[in-house]
């Protein structure tokens, strides 16, 4: 059993430990029978100035550190809402009459959940990885969709099957929700965390808003005309360098480009080099949006894949083919519309309308800048790791990774407010031996990873390409010298009704709603996963990455 796991025990039964050289968790002393974990009281600085982000090389990792932890108490965060009208008021004595005053009516705020699935059939390192990383980042504890499949569900027998186990999700919804709630996709051995739950929800609505602008634009008409069209971006899916599977198909050959400058990755953009290609081919990887315009989309791909099925197509059971194509008919039909509207300007008020046919509409978008999602493949040049240290939140990219030479300049990018506030509130949910400087040197000397050319510290990670390295990445993410601390404090935080954040963002209130068993082994208050298997409906961190707790031991 490895040092880690014997460390974690001992701390669950109360046991001491000394702390030698190898040694670098140590326990506290029993309170009665409960634990607190104990935190660092600090001052919380005046936050930055807003948004952007670049990238760095700067790819040390702190010194490992001895950790004290303590066992979670039975309280959590509570919420108090600081909107709304008081619910009463003093009786004047009058007699009811249409001069006497109404009471004020509570103005009622919307409550949404962001639903978190990871597709995956049975654990490994890079799986425990995964979701070491989404739980310490506060997202819901992940609901393994596809868990143990068997039949169309089977992930294993053919990649189709996560489509089947997502329809399932989204159509029962086991956690309860709304169409209109967020939920977060990514592949369940790939798609790794790197900022906090509220940054990647705020964030959501900024980059829909901003899309639904662009694609307004491209009919000149307003947003809200657009949106009574029909016509909006919400599902925003990963971006690729290049066509997978290449085919000579629509969406390979025929679909727009990005929204991004013409030199975006210097004076060789475009050129042959994949690396300096647009990104803005679909990758199924991931996807975030609201949960009815993805359960239409899915439902669509299903539909596609039972339609067209060539048992001789090499191809057959890539969930990627058929989705890809589906968006790839909407940016079609898109175009023909354009074209339409431009057609009828330019016949005058006089013009019969003209007919466009078989208009498709998904909401399907692509994370062109990555805002949420970073992909691997030929990317890795634009990918560094940056500290944010400069006095203004800023980080200084030194690396000249345009190829200029002499021309080249060291320039600034900007943390965006919410990452660092997020990152302070992480900060203070840290044992108190572990705050050995201020919340503000500590969140500059995170490297935290951002893409250079489109200047955004991404939400995720999707190791494309070759999964081969994710571990080695995964021990380099700034959270890795905390994460035992970091996972019983997530699992304190998370549970069933407790904000995600106490601000109201697009106008509601953002809530867990993950529901931990009652009772269970003392590991489970390290967190854990719920899954679709109906036998395995929840498995606590402990049990499901018992042989793989040495991912969290330190790197040498």
């Amino acid at each position: 059993m490895s040092i880690v796991m014997n460390q974690i025990k001992s701390f669950l039964s109360g046991n001491s430990m000394t702390n030698s050289p190898n040694q670098y968790y140590s326990t506290s002393e029993k309170n009665g029978n409960s634990y607190q974990l104990q935190t660092a009281s600090h001052n919380d600085p005046t936050p930055p100035p807003p948004y952007s982000s670049g990238p760095t090389c700067d790819q040390h990792t702190p010194n490992p550190v001895i950790l004290e932890f303590q066992r979670p108490s039975q309280q959590g965060y509570r919420w108090t809402p600081s909107h709304g009208l008081s619910s009463g008021s003093k009786s004047t004595g009058a007699s009811p009459s249409v001069h006497a005053p109404s009471k004020p009516k509570k103005k009622v705020v919307k409550t949404s959940q962001l639903h978190f699935l990871l597709p995956a059939s049975n654990p490994n390192d890079m799986f425990c990885a995964i979701v070491t990383a989404a739980l310490v980042n506060r997202y819901p504890a992940p609901y393994m969709v596809g868990w143990k499949g068997e039949g169309k569900y089977n992930a294993s027998a053919a990649h189709t099957a996560k489509l089947y186990s997502i329809k399932k999700y989204l159509d029962e919804l086991p956690q309860g929700g709304d169409d209109d709630d967020l939920v977060f996709f990514g592949d369940g051995y790939d798609v790794m965390a790197q900022l906090p739950v509220e940054v990647v929800i705020e964030r959501y609505f900024k980059v829909a808003a901003d899309a639904d602008r662009r694609l307004a634009d491209r009919f000149g008409i307003t947003v809200e005309e657009a949106h009574k069209r029909g016509l909006k971006q919400t599902l925003f899916w990963g971006a690729d360098k290049m066509c997978w599977p290449a085919l000579n198909e629509a969406q390979c050959t025929k679909i727009p480009g990005s929204h991004l400058p013409g030199n975006v990755y210097g004076p060789k953009t475009g050129g042959g080099d994949v690396t300096y290609r647009d990104a803005k081919y679909f990758n199924s990887g991931s996807v975030i949006g609201p949960v009815g315009d993805l359960r239409n989309f899915i439902n669509a791909g299903i539909a596609s894949l039972e339609e067209t099925f060539d048992p001789n197509f090499k191809y057959k059971t890539s969930d990627q083919i058929y989705l890809a194509r589906l968006y790839a008919r909407q940016e079609l039909s898109r175009a023909e519309q354009v074209e339409n509207e431009y057609m009828m300007a330019s016949l005058g008020d006089n013009a019969t309308a003209i007919e466009t046919k078989n208009i498709t509409e998904y909401h399907a978008a692509i994370d062109f800048e990555s805002d949420f999602v970073q992909t691997g493949c030929f990317a890795h040049r634009w990918m560094n790791k940056l500290n944010y240290n400069n006095s203004d939140n800023t980080a200084t990219m030194s690396k000249d990774v345009y190829d200029v030479g002499k021309n080249f300049k060291p320039y600034r990018i900007q943390m965006p407010t919410n990452v660092y506030q997020s990152l302070i509130k992480v900060f203070k949910s840290l044992p108190a031996e572990l705050a050995t400087m201020s919340a503000r040197d500590w969140v500059g000397s995170l490297a935290l990873d951002t893409n250079v050319a489109t200047r955004s510290i991404f939400g995720f990670y999707h190791a494309t390409c070759s999964k081969r390295n994710l571990i080695s990445d995964f021990k380099k993410y700034w959270f890795h010298p905390y994460a035992v601390p970091l996972l019983q404090a997530s699992f304190k935080a998370t549970r069933q009704d407790e904000p995600i954040t106490e601000k109201l963002i697009d106008g509601r209130k953002w809530v867990y709603k993950t529901v931990y068993p009652d009772s269970g082994a003392p590991e489970d208050q390290l967190g854990g996963v719920l899954t679709d298997f109906k036998n395995e409906t929840f498995i606590s961190f402990s049990t499901l990455c018992g042989d793989y707790l040495d991912i969290l031991e330190p790197r040498h």
